[in-house]
């Protein structure tokens, strides 16, 4: 029998955390915050191939705007701001994460210690 965590993805890891938040071990939490810090690492990559995408975009719609903003307000509207701002906020949620597991690991680690079982 394998007792190795499965791999989970980032989503399944944060409905993991939403539906069972109030069970998660502290041997969870530390196995899910090394799996989000490896997925920042990626997204890190991906987050600047799509920006990439998205600027090369914006130039191609400023060469037939009259003004930055015109040609901001249209790029806007395309796939690759899209795609860009949802990885944007994506890759700040799972900050947000990492930090409140920190958190939470830290509060268990209090609790243990001022239990006596130092």
């Amino acid at each position: 029998m394998n007792t190795e965590p499965k791999p989970k993805t980032r989503e399944e890891i944060i409905e993991d955390i939403q539906t069972h938040n109030e069970i998660l071990t502290p041997v969870i939490m530390s196995e899910y915050l090394t799996m989000l810090s490896v997925y920042l690492s990626s997204m890190a990559e991906d987050y600047a191939n799509k920006s990439k995408l998205y600027y090369k975009k914006w130039v191609e719609i400023r060469e037939t705007t009259e003004t930055d903003g015109q040609a901001e307000k249209r790029a806007k509207a395309t796939d690759e701001y899209y795609d860009k701002n949802l990885l944007d906020r994506q890759w700040k949620a799972t900050i947000e994460m990492i930090q409140s597991l920190k958190k939470r690991l830290g509060m268990f680690n209090d609790e243990y210690n001022t239990s006596g079982n130092q």
